[in-house]
């Protein structure tokens, strides 16, 4: 690379980690193994979820989304997992869904239901904790297996709150509705619960944060030297699968190399903390925080879903709702092969 001539390429925003977001340069002669097929359909529409593939998975939400091209490791850091676009197309006009699905849910339930939905409802139904725990002897690593309700009222709660989910998952840059209550931008939580910077966090070399830590008592986060509160003790404690989502965010930002194999890019160090990662931490704290309130409602009508009637297994295979064989056009994965969502 050293003889190259011409401007570097503009860095883009990466799903990094589950709720990270960080920035690469799009240059496929530096990423190592880049899924094709993600890049392809790329776009400011586009909104992609994540799921463990590899491993038992016993607490935090059941998937995760980024409205940015995700890393193999997106959703909990390691071990991998399996990615599905929204969108078969960077305009936004073929939804990712297995044939038949969505026939099959306007027929049972007596409406038109999008792609659109569809991807509401999973979010809606499986991105909580309550999910995982109700389920945790099928998180097994062979995929997410989301029940599907033929009752109207209860899949239309469960796609807004899933609209809801999306919007903050990707930082209000997608299922943006201002009448609903999902503004442009990044989520701001009420005056009172939003959490502000009480002590300022030093950017100086001399005073770069290099901990971080939670004070109970006054729902206090301690950056450095700096403080940041309110911030609720769930915030503090959110994880995906064992990743503790706020303490793996500061870590990636400090001045010492992560990650098992430290690389030469590793060893140079951060020189400062600007304005710019502030704010992403502040906007991490108050998405966290609206999706540690929205659970409880999520719980709820999972549980209703659950007492009532659902589509059976017999009828997904009828519609090809199920994984499409090899050689077929089913839905986009992470590489491009054949899958099925919302199974």
């Amino acid at each position: 690379m050293r003889e190259e001539q011409g401007p570097c390429l503009e860095p883009v925003r990466v799903g990094y980690r589950s709720f990270d977001r960080q920035w690469l340069i799009p240059d496929s002669r530096v990423i190592d193994r880049p899924r094709v097929a993600l890049w392809q359909v790329r776009s400011d529409r586009q909104l992609y979820l994540t799921e463990p593939r590899t491993e038992r998975v016993t607490v935090g939400p059941a998937v995760t989304f980024t409205a940015n091209v995700p890393d193999t490791d997106h959703y909990r850091g390691h071990s991998g997992g399996r990615v599905f676009p929204l969108y078969r197309d960077p305009a936004g006009l073929s939804p990712n869904v297995a044939p038949g699905v969505l026939k099959l849910f306007a027929d049972r339930i007596g409406i038109t239901i999008s792609g659109e939905d569809l991807f509401a409802y999973v979010a809606g139904i499986a991105a909580h904790d309550g999910f995982t725990t109700r389920f945790v002897a099928d998180m097994d690593g062979t995929g997410v297996r989301v029940p599907l309700t033929v009752d109207l009222n209860l899949f239309r709660h469960a796609c807004e709150l899933g609209r809801r989910v999306l919007w903050l998952h990707s930082y209000g840059e997608r299922f943006i509705d201002p009448t609903s209550g999902r503004p442009s931008g990044p989520p701001r939580l009420p005056l009172g619960r939003c959490p502000h910077v009480i002590v300022e966090i030093p950017d100086d070399d001399d005073h770069l944060p290099t901990r971080i830590n939670y004070e109970a008592l006054n729902e206090t986060l301690h950056v450095g030297d700096g403080e940041i509160r309110p911030v609720p003790l769930a915030v503090w404690d959110y994880q995906v699968a064992g990743m503790r989502v706020v303490r793996h965010w500061f870590r990636y930002r400090t001045g010492e190399p992560t990650g098992r194999h430290p690389t030469e890019l590793d060893a140079i160090p951060l020189s400062r903390w600007d304005d710019t990662m502030i704010k992403e931490l502040l906007n991490l704290l108050n998405v966290l925080g609206f999706l540690v309130e929205l659970a409880p409602t999520q719980q709820a009508v999972l549980n209703q879903i659950l007492r009532g009637p659902c589509i059976n297994i017999d009828e997904l295979i009828a519609s090809a709702a199920v994984p499409a064989p090899p050689g077929t056009d089913g839905p986009l994965q992470s590489d491009g092969s054949q899958g099925s969502l919302a199974v």
